[in-house]
């Protein structure tokens, strides 16, 4: 394992970012795994770290083909602050071909030559980077075979189709070195859940095995294409009871939680209105009038969402947290 950083400057704000590698004793394919694009959000970083620590105690790299380049955490300065953006840029927005925003210029450059330019796959750790918990599930862009085939590697029996949009670090990679990147959304509220902390170890395994970088059987899933998302808004504010977990596959007219009014005792219910499943929650034990406390969504086996224009379509009208 080899530890090196990335100095630069954002504004007045001295930065380092840690680029961590591992190196295999075989030639390979090059894998890319970054979290903390977004500096809120922290599922990527505890997974990173947690992944690092793994692969030192698996002696990863004896019997690795290729490297693996991990950046825990891409924006620093958002995470010292566990703000979003970094400083006054939005990070995942500055990925651009043109007109590159002057104070992250020196940084892309370093990042593109060190890292980007070397890189065959990536994939991007996210979550809500707010109360509500998501559950997990890959974005990609619909229309990318390199991505498509990345998706089937890691196996997320969820999958997102859409078109990436300027300025995203999946959307720079394409266009600039046609590097196939997913996005990987799980949790959120600043806690990385233990069983999605394996689902993502157990995902990026897969990927290198996949890709014949490390040993091992490789068991493919087929995902579900996620479509049309409905939001379930309280009528009254009260304890909030849930009656579903998240991820949970839901029916139509089926409990999903109850608000009670502390003052009154009354207890209103809310049913789905759809068949589907949870795709998140909000993680709190109330409930605010007007306010969205859990998000459901439909979803079709992949093999019938070949229409990929007309997915990304249908799925303008998916509200992304």
């Amino acid at each position: 394992m080899d530890i090196t950083y990335i100095h630069s400057q954002v504004g007045l704000q001295k930065i380092s970012i840690p680029i961590v590698k591992f190196k295999g004793s075989k030639p390979g394919k090059t894998l890319c795994l970054t979290g903390g694009v977004h500096g809120n959000e922290v599922f990527g970083m505890v997974f990173l770290n947690e992944f690092i620590e793994y692969a030192k105690l698996l002696s990863l790299e004896t019997n690795l083909a290729g490297e693996i380049i991990v950046i825990p955490v891409l924006n620093t300065l958002g995470a010292r602050f566990l703000e979003r953006n970094c400083g006054d840029n939005a990070l995942n927005r500055s990925f651009k071909l043109k007109n590159q925003n002057p104070e992250l210029r020196d940084l892309f450059s370093k990042l593109e030559k060190q890292v980007f330019s070397k890189v065959d796959y990536l994939i991007d750790f996210h979550d809500s980077g707010k109360q509500l918990m998501l559950m997990p599930h890959a974005r990609l862009d619909a229309q990318n075979p390199k991505a498509m085939d990345l998706l089937k590697a890691y196996g997320s029996d969820f999958a997102y189709l859409r078109k990436p949009k300027t300025g995203m670090l999946s959307d720079f990679l394409n266009k600039r070195y046609e590097i196939p990147v997913i996005t990987v959304e799980s949790g959120g509220k600043q806690v990385a859940n233990r069983e999605h902390l394996d689902t993502a170890l157990n995902g990026v395994m897969q990927t290198l095995r996949y890709y014949k970088m490390y040993p091992g059987v490789c068991h493919l899933k087929k995902a579900n294409v996620l479509q049309a998302r409905v939001a379930v808004k309280s009528r009254v504010t009260g304890i909030l009871k849930f009656h579903v977990a998240l991820g949970a596959s839901i029916k139509k007219g089926q409990l999903l939680a109850s608000v009670i009014n502390p003052r009154t005792l009354k207890q209103t219910q809310f049913h789905s209105i759809m068949d589907g499943w949870v795709l998140g929650r909000l993680e709190s034990s109330m409930a605010v009038k007007g306010e969205k406390f859990m998000h459901l969504v439909g979803a079709k086996p992949l093999e019938e969402s070949l229409d990929f224009k007309k997915e990304v379509a249908t799925n303008r009208r998916f509200k992304l947290v």
